[in-house]
């Protein structure tokens, strides 16, 4: 519900519940969004919530509060799907499986060359990827030219390339490939759509 109200409202909320009950609800907001709403509060508040975070969640949140909100990476969450490029397609949705508690709602599953490198090499859609034979190797049907932007790029570029290309999700990367963070089509309405208007879209990803 947090997530759902107006943003000058989202910090004036939490502040007003316990801290425990507060660092709860940021444990289960979508990493951007929770880095929004700590954004919004005094920087003495926000640092006293995220050490009563889960220490998981809180890195993520505190990874995200290191870039501008205009950037690219202030415009990302941390939760995407990964598959491995060396495994079959049955492997790959065995290892999809197990990473589908956070992600609302998942279009894209990208293909990166270990789980902890996490080195982009391509991305296939979640229909493909269940279509596909249980032998086939992932490798041999993604699709291996990524659109992707960096965590210093503007906001406005990534929502430029994700409206050029009529992209769902756009990969954010570090200067040496590796996945950093996704932004979504709702992160985009909240560049290129005024506030009075944000809020009578329906949001379709966390």
């Amino acid at each position: 519900a947090i997530e759902e109200v107006e943003a000058t409202l989202q910090a004036r909320l939490l502040e007003q519940l316990p801290d425990e009950r507060a660092a709860r609800i940021l444990d289960h907001m979508a990493p951007d969004a929770a880095a929004d709403v700590l954004a919004d509060l005094p920087p003495q508040a926000a640092n006293h919530l995220m050490g009563r975070m889960d220490k998981e969640a809180a890195a993520k949140v505190r990874l995200l509060l290191t870039y501008p909100q205009d950037s690219a990476g202030g415009l990302m969450t941390t939760d995407f799907v990964v598959a491995i490029a060396g495994e079959t397609t049955r492997e790959a949705i065995e290892y999809v499986r197990g990473q589908l508690r956070k992600p609302d709602l998942i279009y894209y599953v990208y293909v990166v060359d270990d789980p902890d490198n996490q080195r982009l090499l391509g991305v296939v859609s979640l229909r493909d990827l269940l279509l596909a034979d249980g032998d086939t190797p992932l490798a041999s049907y993604m699709r291996r030219e990524v659109r992707t932007v960096q965590p210093e790029q503007p906001a406005t570029a990534a929502a430029c390339v994700m409206r050029e290309y009529n992209l769902l999700a756009l990969p954010v990367v570090d200067r040496r490939g590796r996945m950093l963070g996704l932004i979504t089509a709702d992160d985009v309405l909240n560049v290129l759509l005024p506030e009075s208007l944000r809020r009578h879209v329906p949001r379709l990803f966390s």
